[in-house]
């Protein structure tokens, strides 16, 4: 009986992991809330800067769609197909060839009410001296519930 108990048991946990393999946690739906920073370093072609907004974030469809309501670069974001689990990959709107700008990430907290954000972008904005590759990084909390 016991043998039998435990190859159901395995049946079913493997079953369910090639079930939800390559899909994001549906806890990533909603609105996320608070400051995104953005640092350029500097090099020959950039100056040093940093910059960091206020910024809200919404997230649809259990995690299949991306777009900041609010903040330095609003618009829709790419979701990738690497998401997975408690990983959100995107691709922001200036992503070149090279790949810079492709692999920005959401990490997802154990508890679903926190967001870890860690990436590379393009921004173009009034308070930079140029168009400058800025890390960018964030943590975001869940707005109601």
């Amino acid at each position: 009986m016991l043998p039998r108990t435990v190859l159901f048991a395995l049946i079913v946990h493997t079953t369910c992991l090639f079930i939800f393999a390559g899909q994001p946690d549906p806890r990533f739906e909603g609105y996320w809330a608070d400051v995104e920073n953005f640092q350029a370093a500097a090099n020959r072609f950039q100056k040093g800067q940093n910059l960091s907004r206020p910024t809200l974030l919404a997230i649809g469809k259990s995690g299949e769609s991306l777009a900041i309501v609010r903040g330095i670069q609003a618009g829709r974001f790419e979701i990738m197909k690497e998401s997975n689990g408690n990983t959100l990959m995107f691709s922001t709107p200036r992503a070149t060839a090279k790949g810079i700008g492709r692999g920005s990430k959401l990490v997802l907290s154990a508890d679903g009410n926190t967001l870890t954000e860690k990436g590379q972008a393009v921004v173009t904005e009034p308070d930079m001296v140029q168009a400058s590759l800025c890390t960018v990084t964030g943590t975001f909390h869940r707005q109601g519930k």
